[in-house]
Parts: structure tokens; C-alpha cells; sequence
């Protein structure tokens, strides 16, 4: 989807919260908020085997002897990122609800571990995102997570935490797994952005 047709798509979400008030929207964090340098280090058989980027991880089907070293996601140096593709619909929706523009709640759900969120928040303030609570970001993450797994696991969070309160959703997210995952869920829009 091109930048123009995601702003399109921005401002008819806005115009229907201001008479629906039953929408949120959920961002990704790796690859579609921003561009970050932190890799998953694959090992097979206790072995350093390669490095992968999110989108690597997210194809990657692990084998029973083979591990994850996530450590550097769970390093909050390594939140030193880039803006990504969908950083400036966030910033759209940061500044309608700072304007009483919209009431749409911002949402993030990451694949990231709970214990580098401090420094997910403390980035997101950086960059003057102040309309996302603390409690509307879930990390997912775990030592033992697989690729395959994150499009599950994020949908439960949806389900559990955000659907119940919501019955319109627009996700944006760059992994085309979780995206083709979620569309099949009533009231979920998933977009994919690359």
C-alpha cells in the first residue's frame, strides 16, 4: 500500500471514530514502527550457526535442535532505531488524539520480550509519541518463542485484551504471517506494511 493510500485510509479511520467510538488501532514494533540494527543469533546443537533480521525470523521454521539467542531485542541499547514504514501513520494518530481529533487508542503488540519495554516507552517518548499508555503495549516475546507462534500469540492478546472493547481493529504489521493470520478474524482489519 503506498504512503498516499495509507493516509486515505488514515483519515476515513479518523472520520469514523469521531462517530463510531468503538475503534483502536495496533502497531508492530520491529519493521513497521521503526528500523532497528538488533538481530536473532540462530545456534544449532549449542553452535553459532547465523545471524537473522525480523523478516528472516519471521519465515524462519525452527528445528528441534536448534535455539534463539534473542538478546540483543531484550538490550535496550539496542532501541537506537529508525523510523519505519508505518512511524508517520503512528505520529498521525499520536497527534489527532493530542488535538481531541480522534478517540481511536493507539495499541502496540511485540514479539519483543516484557523486559525491554521501559525502553520501547522511553523511545516512543523520544520521539514525542505521548498518547500511547504504558499498558497498551504487550510483548509477546519469550525465550522459547518460534516465528511460527507470534501470529497466535498476538491474536490472543487481541482477543483477550483489546476485541472485547473494541469491535473494529486495524492492525498494521509487516509480517504477512500474522497478517494473513488476523484478517480471518471478524472486525479485524490487517494491513501489511513493508
Amino acid at each position: 500500500m503506498t504512503p498516499f493510500l495509507l493516509y486515505l485510509h488514515f483519515e476515513y479511520i479518523i472520520m469514523r471514530a469521531k462517530t463510531v467510538r468503538n475503534e483502536a488501532v495496533i502497531f508492530d514494533f520491529d519493521d513497521t514502527l521503526v528500523k532497528d540494527s538488533a538481530r536473532s543469533h540462530l545456534y544449532r546443537d549449542g553452535k553459532y550457526v547465523r545471524s537473522m533480521d525480523a523478516d528472516e525470523f519471521n519465515h524462519y521454521v525452527k528445528q528441534p535442535n536448534e535455539e534463539f539467542d534473542f538478546s540483543e531485542f531484550d538490550n535496550a541499547k539496542f532501541i537506537q532505531a529508525k523510523k519505519g514504514p508505518a512511524w508517520y501513520l503512528l505520529h498521525i494518530y499520536n497527534d489527532a488524539a493530542e488535538e481531541a481529533r480522534s478517540l481511536v487508542p493507539i495499541f502496540i503488540i511485540t514479539a519483543r520480550r516484557e523486559t525491554v519495554k521501559p525502553a520501547i516507552i522511553e523511545f516512543l517518548r523520544r520521539n514525542e509519541i505521548n498518547n500511547l499508555p504504558a499498558e497498551n503495549i504487550y510483548c509477546v516475546g519469550s525465550p522459547d518463542v518460534r516465528a511460527e507462534d507470534i501470529p497466535q500469540l498476538k491474536e490472543k492478546i487481541i482477543l483477550t485484551e483489546i476485541k472485547p472493547y473494541y469491535s473494529k481493529i486495524t492492525i498494521y504489521d509487516d509480517n504477512d504471517l500474522t497478517i494473513n493470520h488476523l484478517k480471518t478474524i471478524p472486525g479485524i482489519n490487517a494491513v501489511l506494511i513493508k
